[in-house]
């Protein structure tokens, strides 16, 4: 074989795996953006409300909402305001008043340059039980087990016609009494029609099988990996495009004896188209 021939061969086989075998890091792994720092809910039984307040970590971008449409009439943004500015992160301060008898409802806290959204469920029922059964008027809470947390986001392309996205957490283990679940949200268009097909409790048909598969498994009971693999062939063959697609992570503690955290449920999700 001549050394030209084996030459040619060499670069070829450098190129393959240069465009096939590379992985793309889109979040270098890191600690979420937007964090609490700490946070308080008191209730006013005569009133018939509950306020919350709380002070928040995050880009200077950090913007306030949105909000959960359905409990628009049961949450009322008293303050929202950056109250501490470092240069390379801000520091801001959220105060909330809920109906006591209100349905559940949630607000969020965005950031544009991080591509990253924090939002927070609030439970007025669960705060007025506390109430009531054990005379919690006021409480506060200062730990936050996601302080520790670090997530990365990961692209490589295995063949031709495949896309593989990788979303790892590291650092966040299953505490007893915290459940930790990561998943991807992703949206697809089809001859001008938005469908989510992927998603926390989403089915989305047996159709779209043919351009994407995730992990089925949403719980980090350990460090497990997420991971969403789409075909380009099939999507590009079918006109089908992405809409939309998020790694969203989400961490749920549980009330346990003695321990009764302002924030039962928190969520993160990272913008990746």
């Amino acid at each position: 074989m001549s050394l030209a021939i084996m030459v040619a061969i060499y670069v070829a086989v450098i190129q393959f795996g240069s465009s096939h075998g590379t992985v793309q890091t889109l979040r270098a792994l890191g600690k979420m953006k937007i964090q609490a720092l700490n946070m308080n809910v008191s209730i006013d039984q005569a009133q018939q409300f509950s306020t919350f307040s709380g002070r928040f970590r995050g880009p200077s971008d950090s913007m306030y909402g949105p909000v959960y449409d359905m409990c628009e009439d049961d949450l009322q943004l008293l303050k929202f305001a950056k109250v501490y500015d470092s240069g390379t992160f801000s520091e801001f301060e959220v105060i909330l008043r809920l109906q006591v008898y209100g349905g559940t409802c949630w607000f969020s806290i965005n950031s544009a340059s991080a591509s990253e959204t924090y939002t927070q469920f609030l439970f007025p029922s669960h705060t007025l039980v506390l109430e009531e059964k054990f005379g919690l008027q006021n409480r506060t809470q200062t730990e936050f087990m996601e302080s520790s947390c670090k997530i990365e986001v990961d692209k490589s392309k295995p063949d031709q016609d495949t896309i593989r996205y990788t979303a790892a957490v590291h650092e966040c283990g299953q505490e007893t009494g915290v459940l930790n679940t990561g998943y991807f949200d992703i949206s697809m268009n089809n001859n001008g029609k938005t469908k989510e097909v992927s998603g926390l409790y989403v089915e989305a048909g047996r159709k779209y099988f043919n351009y994407v598969s995730t992990s089925a498994d949403y719980t980090f009971a350990s460090e497990e990996n997420s991971y969403a693999i789409f075909n380009e062939g099939n999507m590009a063959a079918d006109g089908v495009k992405v809409a939309g697609f998020n790694f969203t992570m989400m961490i749920h503690e549980f009330t346990k004896a003695d321990y009764y955290p302002v924030s039962v449920t928190r969520m993160w999700k990272f913008t990746i188209i």
